[in-house]
């Protein structure tokens, strides 16, 4: 997976938040966003990282089951992404197209603390990103 997705989602999400500072139900889409960012992040760890087996990339969109396959795979890694782990749940339900409500279903301050555990977890994404493509260790470079 090109990290530089997992970026471009953080970006949008901060736009999102922007405008919804006129239009609440942006901060859906600023939401939506956030659990991009990290699901991606998780899965850059399991599949490019770990090798796991790739068959479900576009349909796994659990974060709790994702950080529970890298557990199995990377000791620690759900204790090391506590955050990650507390908020998975609220992730999960932010990954699919918001309900048709009278209001908006993310609040704004909930997205901004997401937020902040994204961008968190995007600079250790972005490190082990360059150590796995750094010369001589074997690797191609970043899948898409």
């Amino acid at each position: 997976m090109n990290i530089g997705r997992i970026e471009a989602d953080i970006v949008a999400a901060h736009i999102a938040l922007d405008i919804a500072r006129k239009n609440p139900f942006a901060a859906d889409q600023a939401a939506f966003h956030v659990q991009q960012a990290v699901e991606k992040g998780l899965k850059h760890f399991l599949y490019d990282v770990h090798g796991a087996d790739s068959s479900e990339l576009f349909t796994l969109h659990d974060i709790g089951e994702i950080l529970r396959r890298l557990e199995a795979l990377e000791p620690g890694f759900g204790a090391r992404h506590a955050e990650i782990a507390e908020a998975a749940e609220t992730l999960s339900d932010w990954s699919g197209e918001a309900p048709e409500t009278d209001g908006p279903r993310a609040a704004p301050e909930d997205v901004r603390r997401a937020l902040g555990i994204a961008e968190r977890f995007y600079e250790e994404v972005r490190v082990a990103d360059a150590e796995r493509n750094a010369p001589g260790n074997g690797n191609a470079g970043p899948r898409l």
